[in-house]
């Protein structure tokens, strides 16, 4: 659960500075991440170009388990070195973030406390990462969490509670196949799929020391 704590560093393909024009709504989005035009050495890199990330067979998958990987080699900062012109730049920037937002450690003042720390390593701790469904579960979890605060950055802790937990039953129905779409009455599905991950998510943050 490292990742979620690092700070990203962006650093744009050609020459110029950190003014460059269009990058003002991503630093808006994405307050914890540095945006750099200058060359940046001795930190963990990968590279993208538009070309690559605009193709209709762009590998998505493949690209979370190399920023994954990227994210995970170090305790502090990497880097997405990605190459287009002035005019793409900008969108590209916010495009690749969204990707991969899950990694950037954005937190406001309810969620930067010890107790959230404890919560965040008590529900990695639940998921098994070595199964690719699981996986994804958790990542997607962790999503919603940071969409949660960039949609409102006054976010309370009891939302981001809920949104981190949000799909937590499917650890119980669907580690390692999805049975949602073989639902004979898909509201009962659903009914039962809050009602045991509420029972999973009050266990755990229990477990992390949450006031009920």
């Amino acid at each position: 659960m490292g990742a979620v704590h690092l700070s990203t560093v962006i650093r744009g393909g050609g020459s110029g500075d950190a003014g460059l024009p269009g990058l003002e709504r991503a630093r808006l989005e994405f307050p914890t991440v540095g945006f750099s035009m200058e060359e940046l050495t001795n930190v963990p890199a990968l590279s993208l170009g538009a070309q690559e990330w605009e193709s209709p067979r762009f590998p998505f998958y493949e690209l979370d388990a190399r920023l994954d990987d990227l994210a995970g080699s170090t305790d502090g900062p990497w880097r997405l070195d990605l190459a287009a012109d002035r005019c793409r730049l900008p969108g590209m920037a916010l495009e690749v973030l969204t990707r991969c937002q899950r990694l950037v450690g954005r937190r406001n003042a309810a969620s930067s406390i010890p107790l959230f720390d404890r919560v965040l390593e008590h529900h990695c701790a639940i998921h098994d990462l070595s199964k690719p469904l699981v996986r994804a579960d958790w990542a997607h979890s962790v999503d919603v969490w940071q969409w949660t605060l960039r949609l409102d950055p006054d976010a309370g802790l009891a939302v981001q509670l809920a949104a981190l937990f949000h799909d937590v039953e499917r650890l119980i129905s669907e580690a390692d196949v999805r049975v949602e779409h073989q639902a004979k009455d898909y509201q009962a599905f659903k009914d039962e799929h809050a009602r045991r991950g509420a029972e999973l998510a009050d266990r755990t943050l229990a477990e992390a020391g949450v006031d009920a």
